[in-house]
């Protein structure tokens, strides 16, 4: 947890960590807390590869400081152990008195461990070589966390395009937020029909998803408090989770952002978090964007649609139900769900001699210039 922005987040290089040291003897455990201590780490013991596995599995250690020549089971053993338990995998350092050969050390290391110091060692060498493994296994984590994040960004993007109508757009808003941020999320986006669409999306419940239409108010409430925003590639504003959560007796503070469109109607995101770091503003900045261009898409894909599917209906208007003795009857079927654009059509047309003159136009295209010109 960063405790500048109240958010999960990589910790800086300097960061004090929670270090187990493992080994048999008391007085080396002794020395070698002491040693990090005094640096400013938290230090947990244990004097048995058991309890060191057992501690792992209680606390959230950093790193661990690993004596090779353990009672119960040998330290290589235990680092394997370590390292392959995807709960685990903290980063090793081996301290040994003992196994000091380089055929231990070439062990140690191809058994998985970070760094292999021998006994009796410096306090600045062991100090600096905890430093130098918490921040490269820092630094890792970092940059996976991003690509994590990233990759959860492409995803709601992708669902965001492939919408196919506002109420699947305004639920991928939610979700996309709610994933990248890991807090409960609600989007509110205004349909063409003119009805303001709101889905809430809570990751940590099984049942958190709403989808539903609010109160125009709840979206111009928003764009309000917006100019009271802290700057920064989003603007963001304090909100109260209970005025945009679907039930009212849920309270606490939350975080909004409105982006509006090039329509200029505007569209919100509001998650239920205290604080964003930089990363996450800069996520949800782009998430937003990307979310008011599927809008703006969607919204002139479906005007279209309803214009060109007008016309097209217009050139297929049901027949009367009988002309010249012949009963008719007519079907339209589109190739696709969404090819029913194109200006395709039929006439039906008495000759006044008992003659019917059906006519039948299977126009090339889909578009609404297809339909027009049609």
């Amino acid at each position: 947890m960063n405790a500048q922005t109240g958010e999960v987040g990589p910790l800086p290089d300097d960061a004090p960590a929670l270090v187990l040291v493992v080994d048999d003897t008391p007085a080396s455990r002794y020395i070698s807390s002491s040693w990090l201590r005094r640096n400013g780490h938290q230090v947990i013991e244990a004097g048995t590869g058991a309890e060191a596995l057992a501690t792992l599995a209680r606390w959230p250690v950093d790193l661990v400081v690993l004596d090779v020549g353990l009672p119960d089971m040998s330290g290589f053993d235990v680092c394997e152990r370590i390292k392959g338990d995807p709960l685990l995998a903290q980063p090793v350092i081996h301290l040994s008195a003992t196994s000091v050969r380089g055929e231990d050390r070439a062990q140690g290391l191809s058994r998985g461990a970070d760094a292999y110091l021998v006994e009796p060692v410096d306090p600045g060498e062991l100090l600096a070589t905890v430093n130098t493994v918490l921040r490269n296994y820092r630094a890792r984590a970092a940059a996976e966390g991003l690509a994590d994040r990233l990759a959860r960004l492409t995803t709601a993007t992708l669902a965001m395009n492939s919408a196919a109508d506002f109420e699947a757009l305004v639920l991928a808003i939610a979700t996309g937020a709610a994933t990248i941020v890991s807090s409960p999320a609600v989007a509110l986006v205004i349909s063409p029909d003119g009805h303001l669409r709101r889905a809430m999306v809570d990751p940590h419940k099984a049942d958190g998803t709403v989808l539903d239409t609010v109160p125009m108010r709840l979206l111009k409430d928003l764009t309000e408090s917006s100019a009271d925003g802290h700057g920064g590639p989003v603007r963001l504003s304090s909100a109260e989770w209970r005025l945009v959560a679907p039930q009212p007796e849920e309270d606490g503070g939350a975080l909004a952002a409105v982006f509006g469109s090039r329509g200029g109607q505007p569209l919100g995101i509001v998650l239920r978090t205290a604080a964003l770091g930089e990363e996450s503003r800069d996520l949800l900045a782009q998430l937003g964007h990307a979310a008011v261009l599927a809008t703006d898409s969607l919204r002139l894909y479906t005007e279209e649609h309803t214009l060109a599917l007008t016309l097209q209906r217009s050139f297929l208007t049901e027949p009367a139900g009988t002309i010249a003795d012949v009963e008719l009857g007519v079907r339209y079927v589109p190739a696709a769900r969404n090819a029913e654009i194109g200006g395709d059509f039929y006439e039906f047309i008495d000759l006044d001699d008992g003659r019917l003159l059906v006519a039948i136009g299977d126009v090339a295209g889909h578009s609404i210039h297809a339909a027009t010109v049609m």
